[in-house]
């Protein structure tokens, strides 16, 4: 569907290219000065932006070579197979991140950093015995390379350094100690007081300890340090939201979302956060204050354009953002939905077109095979439709979008029974998705409704 990623929050579990931004500012090496008061870029930070834009773009291999030549240019950057996995973890792809770590671990293997790396999966999914393994296994290797003739001068010892401090403090984490927690990231803090890194992980632990007005303070001291960080208060309400308290995130959202000193990104944020609480009058009141030709404002004018069933106005929004981002994932994706939902066989023709695309650019997103199974039930291709999501369903990674598409193909296929158990279980998600209303008139119209009501949608070829 072609709404925005829900947030995540930031705790411990940064993206990557937030991690580096982190390292390199608090080593001092995004620039090297020059002559007269001029700078010039790192050694191999071409390469490494490249390497990052060809992972955008799903060539893997391609990135890795770059990320390792960016890293024979420059020893201060990480492993190829660390770059890599984190940018597969980024994208919640625990396959890939598992597959270069341990890559990492075979050809970089006196590097502590995979180590610690897969020692924060482990932290993840709360393996408490592995994990003490793995911090076992990067402390050894840190301490050799702080006594090598390469580690003894190398800048990136404080970050290993620091990293050995991060892990210890999920440890304490995981065992459920949080104020032993706590006081090992404050020590990293110590280590790294300009870096905002300890201070977002800290505002995370003074949340779990339910200390919330030091955890505002401390996220908002990661916003100081680090002006591309969104507000304190907006990974406030991300992080307690992640911890289950819905009713304190929308406290925070309540009383800050009006704020005036907001950046493009945190209102982009904002929006994300009422559209999926089904604000969407205080969204699109949101995306008004956004420049009007942004990308972020077309993207959303095109998604509450989308929802409000105006297809022609969503796939117009649609089609103006391509123009600023050819490539952009949620753009295609929400312009093949928009476009799907026309009766002409000329639109459904490019729906397909753009979704097909999209699917091959994508080939491990649900999400793309979502919006391609979609289409081709707009198209009357429910043998094809089917195929396409029965996988999602088998491994169980069912959104209540895509069970809103199984459904209405279950009601082809006169399964009424098993469309209103789809229904059902999209519905029972609270956050609000595109199809949330059809669905629940839907479901209405099954549970509630006369025969001639309960009849499935109608695909264009019937």
């Amino acid at each position: 569907m072609p709404t925005p990623a829900p947030d995540k929050g930031f705790p411990m579990r940064q993206t990557f290219l937030l991690r580096i931004f982190l390292f390199l500012l608090g080593a001092g090496l995004f620039f090297v000065p020059a002559r007269g008061d001029e700078s010039v870029p790192i050694a191999g930070a071409a390469n490494w932006a490249e390497g990052a834009e060809l992972f955008r773009q799903g060539d893997l291999e391609a990135a890795y070579r770059l990320f390792d030549a960016a890293q024979k240019e420059n020893p201060s950057f990480p492993p190829a197979g660390v770059a890599v996995a984190l940018l597969a973890k980024q994208q919640g792809n625990l396959s890939d991140t598992h597959a270069y770590l341990n890559r990492a671990v075979r050809e970089a293997s006196g590097d502590p950093e995979p180590w610690y790396r897969l020692a924060e999966i482990a932290a993840d999914e709360n393996r408490l015995a592995e994990l003490g393994l793995l911090r076992e296994k990067a402390d050894a290797l840190l301490a050799a390379f702080a006594e090598s003739e390469a580690g003894k001068d190398s800048p990136r010892l404080s970050f290993l350094r620091g990293e050995s401090i991060s892990t210890a403090s999920r440890a304490l984490e995981c065992a459920g100690d949080f104020a032993a927690a706590e006081s090992k990231m404050r020590e990293y803090i110590d280590l790294n007081p300009e870096g905002a890194e300890g201070y977002l992980s800290l505002g995370y632990l003074l949340l779990r300890q339910e200390k919330n007005d030091e955890a505002l303070k401390a996220l908002s001291r990661a916003k100081e340090l680090n002006p591309s960080l969104f507000a304190g208060w907006l990974t406030a309400a991300a992080l307690l939201e992640e911890k289950g308290d819905a009713e304190g995130a929308v406290r925070l959202l309540d009383e800050h979302y009006g704020d005036e000193a907001l950046s493009l990104s945190e209102l982009s944020r904002v929006a994300r956060m009422l559209y999926r609480r089904g604000r969407l009058d205080e969204a699109r009141t949101t995306a008004a204050r956004m420049p009007q030709e942004s990308l972020d404002r077309l993207k959303w004018d095109a998604l509450l354009a989308y929802t409000e069933g105006d297809f022609e106005d969503a796939a117009s929004g649609y089609r103006r953002a391509l123009r600023l981002a050819p490539n952009d994932f949620d753009v295609i994706n929400g312009l093949a939905l928009a476009l799907a939902e026309e009766e002409t066989t000329a639109l459904l023709t490019e729906a397909f077109e753009k979704a097909d695309r999209l699917r091959r650019r994508n080939p491990r997103s649900d999400e793309a095979a979502a919006t391609l199974a979609w289409v081709e039930f707009r198209r009357g291709n429910v043998d094809r439709a089917e195929d396409i999501l029965l996988p999602i369903l088998d491994r169980g990674g069912l959104t209540p979008t895509s069970a809103y598409y199984l459904a209405c193909i279950a009601l082809a296929r006169g399964e009424d029974d098993l469309a209103r158990q789809l229904l059902t279980s999209a519905l029972a998600e609270p956050s609000f998705f595109p199809k949330r209303r059809d669905a629940e008139n839907l479901l209405k119209r099954l549970t509630g409704g006369s025969a001639e009501e309960s009849a499935p949608e109608k695909t264009p070829e019937d």
